[in-house]
């Protein structure tokens, strides 16, 4: 979700004009580059087995709404902290597209700013649609 969510927030970045398509690509290569799996952490921090994720995936195809680390806690392979810290993790090591474009003395701060807040009310937009869909209103 995260590498998915900073590949949508460059591409909003360049439709605006904040960036450039060629740092868009650079920031998007990296992020995909450097972006860590929760299940592959988890297998890395030895909280999961490959068979443990392998499973989680499987329910995770049948309950699409479900989050890799909820089903991880729900089946009692993890702990809630466990998978905090997991996630804590996967923030902190996977550059994000903002504090790339932050760091770039070709972007322009309040263009950044600006197209931030664009992209998060229509990310919020989404999350409302997908709510609805998962307690199946939609």
């Amino acid at each position: 979700m995260i590498e998915q969510a900073n590949v949508q927030l460059a591409d909003c970045l360049v439709r605006m004009g904040v960036i450039t398509s060629e740092a868009g690509e650079y920031y998007k290569a990296r992020v995909r580059r450097e972006f860590k799996p929760l299940g592959r952490i988890l297998l890395d921090q030895r909280r999961l087995t490959i068979h443990q994720l392998a499973e989680l995936i499987l329910m995770q195809a049948e309950e699409p709404c479900a989050l890799l680390g909820e089903l991880a806690v729900r089946e009692g392979h993890c702990t809630p902290d466990e998978v905090g810290e997991a996630l804590a993790y996967q923030r902190e090591s996977c550059p994000h597209i903002l504090e790339m474009a932050y760091m770039d003395e070709d972007v322009d701060t309040l263009e950044l700013i600006r197209g931030a807040a664009a992209y998060i009310r229509h990310a919020e937009n989404l999350l409302a649609i997908e709510d609805i869909s998962c307690l199946g209103g939609v």
